[in-house]
């Protein structure tokens, strides 16, 4: 039978493996899903976390496994995924935008044919519980992403609407930056990055300035509030940038991990520095009064889950019967064929009648002989039972 596999990198279980799957195109996850046997796939890849969800026979556990010793299988992979879209693993408890990810993530495996039956099944509803979570409790309440509460810890320290502002990096969470300062109304958005069909992307629809790297350092150096937000794994913004002579207030919000922001720069009069450490400590403040609105989420997600389950034994059921008549019919088809060839031969009508049956009979009881054999030589009861209530047996 089918089961339910998640293999899950984030960068705080698993910084070096997240930082590799951060970046695969989707040409490697088909590399590594087609080494797995696997072409069916679902992959998520956010700022936080890259993790690709498929399905698998319960037999290939302990092959993956020993590739994935992380992959979660069946009940835990269940969990995970619906946990996942309801927000419940996210940094910030409760975000929305991993529900859209999730969602774009899914749309983009239908539309490259790579979601089977029981792939969607699952994703369908682990999505509509996210949203059913989100509707039944509290738990997206206040500010709920890290680009959110950074926008609103730099609007606390600065007045965002008289600020030059610049955004370093064109990724989501650069997005979501971009979408958070609209409401401030920003006297101009410097944007920042190396992908030039992104770069444009992004300023068009955002009415940003846009702005390659080499002009970085002129750029920060005449704006006031400055977001970093890359997947640069060295530091890119360093203190010898940053001329000590100009005496201005600047904040730097950096939400990069690892950090892009030399801490050097805080040492340099006016200059201050917010960056993920400072913002998860809020979301932790955040957490302690979602606690009640946790513990409704997990009831509603162990009541959908059940509901699947469900779902899935009914559909594992209808494609076994599937199988099962498809088995039945090819072998019935090779028989009528093979005995019309007989009768055209001139034989014996009865005879090739009483062959056919025979060889027809062999056949389809091949693979439940099988079966028998195999559990009288094991001593297993239960099946034999079970064996002799299906052929009604008993009493004869």
């Amino acid at each position: 039978m089918l089961k339910f596999a998640v293999i899950p990198w984030n960068f705080k279980t698993d910084p070096v493996m997240f930082a590799k799957a951060s970046s695969f195109s989707d040409e490697e996850w088909n590399s590594m899903m087609n080494k797995l046997g696997k072409d069916s796939r679902v992959v998520l890849s956010t700022c936080n976390r890259s993790e690709v969800y498929f399905s698998i026979e319960e037999k290939e556990t302990d092959s993956i496994r020993a590739k994935f010793p992380e992959v979660l299988v069946g009940d835990d992979a269940l969990r995970h995924v619906f946990r996942v879209a309801s927000g419940l693993e996210s940094m910030s408890i409760g975000e929305n935008e991993i529900l859209g990810q999730l969602s774009e993530a899914f749309e983009k495996s239908l539309e490259q044919n790579r979601s089977n039956k029981f792939l969607s099944l699952v994703l369908r509803k682990a999505i509509s519980t996210g949203k059913l979570v989100r509707k039944e409790t509290k738990i997206s309440s206040g500010k709920t992403s890290i680009s959110a509460i950074a926008v609103e810890r730099a609007s606390k320290k600065a007045n965002i609407s008289d600020s030059a502002i610049s955004i370093i990096g064109t990724g989501r969470m650069a997005e979501q930056f971009l979408k958070y300062l609209l409401k401030y109304k920003p006297a101009n958005i410097s944007l920042i990055g190396r992908n030039a069909d992104r770069l444009l992307h992004l300023s068009q629809q955002y009415g940003a300035v846009p702005h390659y790297f080499d002009e970085m350092p002129s750029i920060i150096s005449s704006s006031d509030v400055i977001f970093v937000a890359t997947s640069s794994k060295k530091i890119i913004v360093r203190k010898s940038s940053i001329d000590p002579a100009i005496r201005k207030r600047q904040i730097f919000i950096d939400i990069s991990h690892p950090r892009n922001v030399e801490t050097g720069i805080a040492g340099i009069p006016g200059r201050e520095i917010v960056n993920l450490d400072d913002i998860t400590r809020e979301v932790s403040k955040n957490l302690s009064k979602k606690e009640s609105e946790i513990a409704s989420a997990e009831k509603i997600i162990d009541e959908s889950i059940e509901n699947l389950k469900a779902k899935i034994k009914e559909m594992q059921i209808e494609d076994l019967i599937e199988k099962s008549y498809n088995y039945m019919e090819r072998i019935a088809k090779r028989e009528v064929d093979r005995m019309i060839i007989e009768l055209k031969k001139g034989n014996d009508i009865d005879s090739v009648k009483s062959a056919m049956i025979k060889s027809m009979i062999d056949k389809m009881l091949s693979q439940f002989i099988r079966i028998l054999k195999k559990a009288a030589d094991k001593d297993d009861s239960e099946t034999l039972e079970k064996l002799e209530m299906a052929f009604s047996i008993q009493g004869l």
